[in-house]
């Protein structure tokens, strides 16, 4: 029995000395003390057949804390940290929230075998990409049929407010690397709007008339004079409810919460979003921020691919139309940070992060993403 428990003592002894052994030779889980190894696409002319290159190790630090991309590829990495890149041409850039917010990128040549420590200052600050956007919105409407609507200056005020929220929370999550500039157009007449047939592609019930003859775009360019090529978007913001449903019930409702669309001016795409007031038994309904950026997510979604930047797509094609539980999320307002910042973690077993991230609205704004694309636009998107 003693011998039994001697043998015992002594292999239990030497499992503990192996567990302490590969214990102690193990890291404490963090990213920052790993050296990885990045897998991207490298801007490199050399032609060779040798297949034999090695990755270099290259150390990232700064004083600035935030979120590390490279070749615009999200790592969920911390600095500082220690990584093996290809020989070739690389982007590092670094999302940054707080006092230093911005989006600082750094451009470097890595040679093989020769390592480098790179460091990011605030000298690395990217100027933010101009997106432009229009702001129209009518506060009264005339339909074929004689119905009319209206809605108050103070609800015209809180959809233009919701509307600049949406754009906010562009420009935060995507580290400011965008910078909107927005235009307000305060339309004195009547929004032109029809009843749509079901043929139409539109809802069978009542929109603004966009493109067809007397419609919005017709006004701007014909009677304002506008050059609607200058912007990347157009909002349209009317009142959908009789200002009297009592004594003008003329059925004038919608079964939508916003429309997005198309039009292309100058070889390129300019994304339009219709997203009217609503007032449905006496509830009030004004379009929300997150249904501003829902609406602007369909201008741009199918033209990122084309670009080698992937987006979460839902069943139907669409990245707004994306379940948020599906890819980990609680809600669209998660979700839709995730796509500007380009951390949607992929659930296909690939390790890309999905979205945009701050270097593809850096790099494209709409006019730049669409001039290469001369595909036909899809049909009215709506929601």
């Amino acid at each position: 029995m003693k011998k039994t428990i001697f043998k015992n003592i002594k292999i239990c002894s030497l499992l503990l000395i192996l567990l302490c052994f590969i214990s102690c030779g193990s890291d404490d889980g963090s990213s920052n003390d790993n050296t990885v190894d990045i897998d991207t696409n490298v801007d490199d002319d050399t032609d060779t057949d040798d297949d034999t290159t090695v990755n270099t190790s290259i150390s990232i630090s700064s004083a600035l804390t935030g979120s590390l991309y490279i070749d615009s590829q999200y790592t969920n990495l911390l600095l500082p940290t220690q990584i093996n890149l290809a020989p070739g041409t690389h982007l590092l850039s670094l999302g940054v929230e707080g006092d230093d917010e911005g989006y600082y990128r750094k451009e470097i040549t890595v040679e093989e075998g020769v390592g480098q420590d790179v460091v990011f200052t605030v000298d690395d600050l990217a100027a933010p990409r101009t997106w432009r956007a229009l702001w129209i919105n009518y506060t009264t409407g005339q339909a074929p049929n004689g119905c009319q609507t209206q809605v108050s200056d103070d609800f015209v005020e809180i959809a233009f407010n919701n509307f600049m929220q949406g754009i906010e929370s562009i420009e935060r999550n995507a580290f400011r690397s965008v910078e909107w500039d927005v235009e307000r157009l305060n339309m004195t007449t009547n929004a032109p709007v029809v009843s749509n047939t079901p043929s139409s592609g539109l809802p069978n019930d009542w929109t603004i008339n966009v493109q067809q003859a007397g419609g919005v775009i017709d006004d701007l360019e014909n009677n304002l004079g506008m050059d609607l090529s200058e912007y990347d978007l157009i909002s349209i913001y009317w009142p959908s409810w009789p200002s009297d449903p009592q004594s003008n019930p003329c059925n004038y409702v919608t079964s939508y919460g916003g429309l997005a669309r198309e039009i292309r001016r100058n070889d390129h795409a300019i994304g339009i979003v219709e997203v009217p007031y609503l007032e449905v038994a006496g509830n009030r309904f004004h379009p929300d921020p997150y249904t501003y950026i829902h609406e602007w997510i369909h201008t741009i979604e199918r033209f990122y691919p084309n670009h080698d930047i992937i987006l979460p797509v839902a069943g139907d094609g669409t990245t707004a139309h994306v379940n948020p539980v599906f890819f980990g999320f609680n809600d669209v307002i998660g979700l839709y940070s995730a796509v500007i910042r380009g951390n949607v973690p992929p659930i296909d077993g690939s390790i890309d992060f999905l979205g945009t991230g701050p270097e593809g609205l850096w790099a494209f704004n709409l006019e730049d993403l669409s001039r290469t694309t001369s595909s036909a636009a899809p049909t009215v998107i709506i929601d």
